[in-house]
């Protein structure tokens, strides 16, 4: 289960990043109003996967978001519970 969580994020951030892949299995897209809700969730987990540069650019971030590297998500991926929610985002 834990491996399945981390090919939906690496192909989520894939996607994100403008990296186009036919392998879109398993990731969902959700509306402002959806992440809202979910947001007060305790098992949400809101991982901000911006490149570098745009993020520096940007003066709006998601309230109670983590700032991760998307390129190293097997290094921050374990540091998360594995029954949790994950949303990812970039610009």
């Amino acid at each position: 289960m834990r491996e399945m969580r981390v090919l939906v994020i690496l192909i989520l951030c894939l996607v994100l990043l403008g990296i186009t892949t036919d392998v879109h299995a398993g990731v969902n897209k959700i509306s402002v109003d959806e992440l809202f809700q979910m947001s007060g969730e305790p098992e949400t987990v809101i991982i901000d996967v911006r490149k570098n540069s745009d993020w520096e650019k940007s003066d709006i971030m998601i309230q109670g978001a983590v700032r991760e590297n998307p390129w190293k998500t097997e290094e921050w991926f374990p540091n998360y519970p594995e029954d949790s929610k994950y949303v990812l985002y970039c610009a």
